[in-house]
């Protein structure tokens, strides 16, 4: 049984920073083919394809990222960096991979997964290294270990706010889709009105007349009858 917002909703909470993904910068000059030559060659090999770029982008993203080269091998990193020399198009030292934080919402048994806006991380004001990268500061104690997790909560509880807006913003739009529907069906309901009222004929009783000042009171014309009926 597939329950897509429950996982990714747990997924999400065990996100050490918050769930992220992980796309190539443009004009970075790098394929889906690359990626699995240069960065993850034995896992391509072992999973499915779609897995494997999974796989690749973020570690291609902590490949050139300073803080985080103590939990990568030496080899592979200057594995990956070489390859990359030979294709690279951005300037020195800019990551090809770009991290964007996501939030997870649901509606209605639907899972959606939005970005969330540059101008919003920064009222969050989440801790960054000098690269963009979020420092993950794990074991702390004392107050600096009280401050670092007073400020996790706060930006847990403004995530939470922005994942009720944009669940919000979903809404409202199903609103205003459903009440373009409704006046649509309004409009054609009221031009099948109009065009079934001017088909009625006109009602005529003992013939048809026109007043009297109209005929001049020529043979044929019964006055009477315009009289009675009009």
């Amino acid at each position: 049984m597939e329950l897509p917002y429950p996982d990714a909703k747990v997924a999400a909470s065990l996100c050490i920073g918050g769930p992220s993904k992980y796309v190539l910068v443009e004009n970075c000059g790098l394929l889906d083919e690359w990626l699995l030559e240069y960065v993850v060659p034995n896992i391509s090999l072992q999973y499915p394809r779609a897995v494997a770029l999974t796989l690749a982008r973020p570690l291609l993203w902590a490949s050139f990222e300073s803080t985080l080269q103590e939990y990568l091998p030496p080899a592979l990193t200057r594995r990956i960096r070489s390859a990359y020399a030979f294709v690279r198009r951005l300037p020195q030292g800019k990551n090809p991979v770009e991290k964007r934080l996501v939030v997870v919402t649901g509606s209605e048994a639907e899972l959606y997964i939005d970005d969330i806006d540059a101008e919003f991380m920064h009222t969050v004001g989440r801790q960054e290294d000098g690269s963009g990268g979020v420092v993950a500061q794990v074991g702390l104690t004392g107050a600096r270990g009280t401050e670092i997790r007073r400020v996790s909560q706060q930006r847990n509880e403004l995530l939470g706010l922005y994942s009720q807006q944009k669940e919000t913003q979903r809404d409202v739009k199903q609103l205003q889709a459903q009440v373009e529907l409704m006046a649509k069906d309004i409009r054609k309901l009221s031009t099948a009105f109009n065009r079934f009222s001017t088909r009625i004929p006109g009602q005529s009783f003992r013939g048809s007349c026109v007043p009297p000042a109209s005929c001049g009171g020529s043979i044929g014309c019964d006055s009477t009858n315009y009289n009675d009926w009009n």
